[in-house]
């Protein structure tokens, strides 16, 4: 696997972060209306550097398993959120994005995804990924509705979990999703 990887949306381009990312990234790690949503608590700047340079070393591994990502426009300006993906055999297991709530509702995240699933798909050959969402966040929810971001890129629901994630002091019940590789391509063709 290349290193560092570089991956060219219509919208974002997504890479390996960098050390000089942790001041973008903050607005995204020290945002309570970013993480309110995510698996960790808003973080401070320290907290966010280590998380950067955590990812950094990850990406360095081999095998690599996690594809932890930053993600800019496609100038590759400054990091205005992440992308995530968990590889573990031929499942993505946990796909993941966040973007900095100044950057919302401009398409970033659903680039951001295709991006990282026509990698998934292509470049890792998996059968399958899946993703979580807090049951509570019901605009997520309803982009799983047809016609919905995450639906017109093959999501499903695959069943609910109750209490699945801790998420800002609080277990959250989560809705499980998944797309295959066979609907990703259907997708992709039409």
């Amino acid at each position: 696997m290349t290193y560092p990887l570089r991956l060219v949306g219509g919208k974002v381009t997504v890479r390996d972060f960098r050390v000089e990312d942790v001041d973008d990234m903050q607005r995204v790690f020290g945002d309570d209306r970013v993480t309110k949503w995510l698996s960790f608590d808003s973080r401070d700047r320290s907290e966010t550097q280590a998380r950067i340079e955590g990812a950094i070393k990850s990406a360095q591994l081999s095998p690599r398993t996690e594809f932890y990502l930053a993600v800019t426009e496609c100038d590759e300006g400054r990091a205005i959120g992440f992308v995530r993906l968990v590889r573990s055999g031929s499942q993505g297991e946990d796909i993941g994005c966040a973007i900095a709530a100044d950057e919302w509702g401009r398409g970033y995240s659903t680039d951001a995804h295709v991006v990282l699933l026509d990698f998934a798909f292509g470049s890792l050959g998996l059968e399958k990924v899946s993703g979580w969402i807090p049951a509570d966040k019901a605009k997520r929810i309803n982009s799983l509705a047809e016609g919905g971001s995450l639906a017109r890129l093959g999501f499903t629901t695959d069943r609910v979990v109750r209490r699945h994630e801790f998420i800002n002091g609080a277990w959250r019940d989560c809705n499980l999703n998944s797309v295959s590789a066979a609907d990703w391509s259907h997708r992709r063709r039409t």
